[in-house]
């Protein structure tokens, strides 16, 4: 409950934040890397549906997933990726979308062995 609370606080406003620390390309890579991990934990069976109707969610999901060279933030993305598959069912609107995205992920230029 508490977060769900917090996903839905100001219209979304703590992801949106998350995921531009975790875009932030001058940043650093450990902000980014707990960027993700609050990701992953905010990331439950009350709030997968409303992480999922964001596309940008899914965007920097997959710029990570798939192309970062740093293997911890890669598996921190995969992670979200991972939580989002137990709980986004072939029945929901956003489903093509989330399987488009695990895809791209896994289909990345730098995968490593551990992805593969």
């Amino acid at each position: 409950e508490n977060k769900l609370r917090l996903v839905k606080y100001e219209e979304g406003f703590l992801v949106q934040v998350l995921l531009f620390t975790a875009t932030e390309t001058s940043g650093d890579k450990h902000l980014q890397q707990d960027a993700l991990a609050v990701l992953a934990n905010l990331t439950t069976a009350h709030t997968a549906f409303l992480l999922c109707t964001s596309q940008e969610f899914f965007n920097v999901l997959v710029i990570h997933a798939a192309n970062d060279r740093e293997e911890k933030t890669q598996t921190q993305a995969l992670t979200v990726l991972r939580r989002l598959s137990s709980f986004v069912g072939a029945g929901l609107p956003d489903y093509p979308r989330f399987l488009h995205a695990l895809l791209q992920s896994l289909a990345g230029n730098h995968a490593f062995p551990h992805v593969a």
